[in-house]
């Protein structure tokens, strides 16, 4: 399975996390078959078995890679304890890559982030966002998708975990990166910035903050009423915004 390219982790399912409760982060990755047993959906199935065809290759890198877009799947089907799993095993992986994908890296400390939450353990999942942070330091670029998905997801989290000054603070960085990139063609500037306000809008009424809310919601009806259409086939992972010309 080649690489897909950076996935946009603020598009999966930004409005299904959970109360805080207790979570926490295991500290050994269980085997693959325990995250994928239960899982029907033929995409999880072939990744699986393209897991398999590069252990018996030893391609370490690819073998990382896959766990991500494992963990990536699992947390878009509301697996979160699975999603947490491969991208714990992912994490482990990138320790025998030499010169390991960085984009990845930062995909998996952020979907583990957003998997622990999920489980409640929002507090908890802000350490994998602060991992991501420290990656993310001088290796992209201020307004890169890597740099929005970061500030877009430790919004959602914050907001989550009670910290709502800072969730809101947090993804208006993420906004404001995103309408800095008039060098993406329309329809894709237009998609990245309605996946934030949506996302934005979620968490904002999940706090029961109205007024904000009603002041985003004017926005994304703004932007659709100017600009209808946009990306087709970008309303989950927005992976067409992710090649490395577009960064």
């Amino acid at each position: 399975m080649p690489k897909q390219g950076y996935r946009f982790i603020g598009e999966v399912v930004p409005e299904v996390m959970p109360p805080v409760a207790a979570a926490s982060v295991s500290a050994e990755p269980e085997p693959l078959h325990t995250a994928v047993s239960e899982v029907p959906d033929k995409t999880n199935r072939r990744t699986t078995k393209s897991l398999d065809i590069y252990r018996t290759l030893n391609d370490e890198a690819n073998i990382a890679h896959l766990h991500v877009s494992l963990g990536s799947e699992l947390l878009a089907e509301h697996k979160y304890r699975d999603a947490e799993i491969e991208s714990t095993a992912a994490l482990k992986a990138f320790e025998s890559v030499p010169k390991p994908d960085l984009s990845d890296i930062s995909m998996a400390y952020l979907t583990r982030g957003r998997a622990i939450c999920g489980q409640g353990g929002c507090r908890s999942a802000l350490d994998d966002v602060s991992q991501a942070h420290s990656l993310a330091l001088n290796r992209f670029q201020e307004n890169s998708i890597e740099m929005i998905s970061i500030w877009l997801v430790q919004g959602q989290i914050q907001m989550k975990a009670g910290l709502q000054a800072d969730g809101e603070q947090a993804m208006n960085e993420a906004l404001r990166l995103v309408q800095s990139r008039t060098d993406l063609p329309r329809p894709y500037f237009v998609t990245l910035q309605l996946v934030v306000l949506r996302a934005q809008r979620t968490s904002l009424k999940a706090a029961h903050r109205k007024q904000e809310a009603k002041h985003v919601e004017d926005q994304i009806a703004r932007i659709e009423a100017e600009a209808p259409a946009t990306c087709i086939g970008c309303t989950v992972s927005v992976g067409s915004l992710t090649s490395q010309e577009k960064r």
